[in-house]
């Protein structure tokens, strides 16, 4: 029989640890096993025709994003939404494992360009990421928050911080990220309150 399941895992981990991070490590990586793994829905070969057809129902279900939150104490709190089918026995024994897939980070880094973008579990690591990517665009680079966007909202894209541009050579007194000489410069993040 097939089945299909729809949950998360998360994993606490110290700061240091988490540097080497990547996606799928709640689950499948070189780290300990997870603190907590959920299944908060389970399907069955009735409820869908095909894989497709699952992964369509179960983002349909409720939009979830991985994230982490980097805590007071060193350590840093990692969850990471999943799905995957599967093919068990008429005792619910696994057979073999035919899909799985993770959820997006929490944090879409946009650089302006309309070529691509990057995701992040954290408003951190967003921040890191688009740091590393800064191009000279002359375009704002901005981080927007997956979880604030509504399909039923009018109101304008969830941005929570912007890196910004100025298209002018930066002064003494200006804080600079990143300098392009007399062409402009990114200056110091905006953190913006929705």
């Amino acid at each position: 029989m097939q089945l299909c399941r729809f949950g998360y895992a998360e994993k606490i981990m110290p700061e240091a640890k988490y540097a080497n991070f990547e996606k799928g490590d709640t689950i499948c990586g070189a780290f300990d096993f997870p603190n907590t793994i959920k299944c908060v829905e389970t399907w069955d070969e009735n409820d869908f025709a095909t894989y497709t057809e699952f992964v369509d129902k179960a983002k349909k279900l409720d939009e979830k994003f991985c994230s982490a939150i980097h805590q007071d104490d060193g350590t840093v709190k990692v969850r990471e939404w999943f799905i995957e089918a599967l093919d068990v026995d008429e005792n619910g024994n696994l057979l073999e494992k035919f899909g799985f897939d993770f959820a997006e980070g929490r944090y879409t880094v946009d650089f302006g360009t309309g070529t691509g973008s990057e995701t992040a579990y954290s408003l951190e690591d967003a921040m890191k990421k688009a740091e590393a990517g800064i191009a000279y665009t002359q375009k704002d680079i901005r981080i927007l928050d997956e979880t604030e966007r509504s399909p039923w909202s009018t109101d304008p894209e969830p941005v929570v911080a912007i890196l910004p541009w100025y298209g002018v050579k930066a002064g003494e007194d200006d804080e600079v990220v990143q300098g392009f000489g007399e062409y402009g410069f990114y200056g110091p993040w905006r953190k913006l309150d929705n």
